[in-house]
């Protein structure tokens, strides 16, 4: 996902790529709140809505790198909620 996005970001004012963009689909990002992607990447993730139309974000609490070992009920309930509404 990073790649995709690194891929995606303005350059000197220039306006991201829009390859995926032409025809928006749902997309789920979920993080924990401990992932040391989330400092990494902070400034891609925050900028992520804009190049991901349709994105819904959690970020799951008292959690780190690993989301579905840590939180599997959380991340569960969410991946079935989010294929019940989208799929």
């Amino acid at each position: 996902m990073m790649l995709v996005l690194r891929q995606r970001i303005p350059q000197a004012g220039k306006k991201p790529q829009t390859g995926l963009a032409n025809e928006p689909k749902p997309a789920l990002f979920l993080i924990g709140s401990r992932d040391p992607v989330g400092v990494f990447e902070a400034h891609p993730l925050k900028r992520m809505p804009e190049w991901v139309p349709d994105l819904e974000q959690h970020v799951l609490d008292n959690c780190g790198h690993w989301i579905q070992s840590e939180q599997t009920r959380q991340v569960n309930t969410l991946l079935l909620d989010f294929l019940d509404r989208t799929g």
